[in-house]
This record gives structure tokens, sequence and C-alpha cells, in this order.
């Protein structure tokens, strides 16, 4: 979705003055495109959360338990692949403990709601990209699945590695 974003931002730019002579500040633009994009997947992913679950997705958090036990065997299944017990444990934990897992998943789907904070300035999308990538890492560790597109995307328009001097530059508005 961002990389299409940035396509039609360019195409824009093509169309207002040509890509020979670049419309000012449309390297600008089109980060901002991609920061909305990447936000707004976050937030809209959060609010179909919600309204699948007819706003019930924290209480209905300890049936994740059986649906992550129920995808992990069909993998089993499919690949002979032994299920890790780091996953049985989780789930035991899940069943064993649903306050802490609607903690936990709760946290996560609050930084999703929450994702739009990163278009209000360098320092916000920072410490928005880091608690999106904690999210990821966590949730990778848990159940044992593969989001490192989502982090390095995270990692490049949120965090902005090279940049970082700049965020937290004393010159640079929040």
């Amino acid at each position: 979705m961002i990389l299409l974003g940035q396509f039609v931002t360019y195409a824009v730019v093509a169309c207002r003055g040509g890509l020979a002579r670049p419309v000012e500040g449309s390297q600008r633009w089109v980060i901002h495109t991609s920061l909305v994009i990447f936000a707004a997947a976050y937030v809209v992913s959060a609010c179909m959360k919600l309204d699948n679950s007819d706003m019930k997705w924290i209480q209905r958090i300890p049936s994740l338990a059986l649906e992550l036990q129920k995808s992990n065997w069909s993998e089993y299944y499919d690949t002979l692949t032994p299920v890790p017990e780091s996953l049985n444990r989780v789930v035991t934990l899940m069943t064993d403990h649903p306050s802490l897992a609607r903690f936990v998943f709760g946290g996560g789907l609050f930084i999703e709601l929450l994702a739009f904070l990163a278009l209000f300035g360098r320092r916000w999308a920072f410490f928005t990209g880091m608690a999106i990538i904690v999210m990821h890492l966590s949730i990778s560790q848990l159940m044992q699945l593969d989001f490192g597109y989502h982090m390095a995307a995270a990692m490049l328009f949120l965090v902005n590695l090279p940049g970082i001097g700049r965020t937290f530059s004393r010159e640079m508005p929040a």
C-alpha cells in the first residue's frame, strides 16, 4: 500500500510539473503520504477488530488461545513441523490467566488505535514506531509469527534511524 501511495503521489507530481523539474517539497509529500498510509493501516486494523467483534474484542481475547492452537496444529499437519513448546506455554498461559492475556493483547490494540499519533511530528512518529516495533516483536515471540516487513517499514518511516539526530535536536519543533 505504501508503494502504491508513493506511486500515486509521484504521478500527481509528474502531472503538475514533471519529474524532470520536481515540484518543491515533493519528497516530503511522498514521505508524508507514506506515514499517512502506514498509520491508517494500523488504525483501520484496530477499528475492524472492534467492529467485527461488536466492540467486545478485548473480552474475547481468551478465545484467541484456541485460534492460536488450531492454526499451529493446522500448520503441523501441513508441514509436519512440530509445534514449538513455547506456543503450548503461551496457550496455557492465555487460558489460565485471561486477564493477563487481555492486558497484553489489549495493549497491542491500544497501540494500533493510536498509530495516528505518528502524524503529529517526527518525535511522535519515533515513539509510535518504537511502540509498534515492540508490539510486533512481542507478538512474534508469543505466536511464532513473522512481522519483519512491518517492523522494517516502521523503522524506515517512523523511527527514521538516519534522521534520528534531527528528530531530537532542539531546533526541530515537536
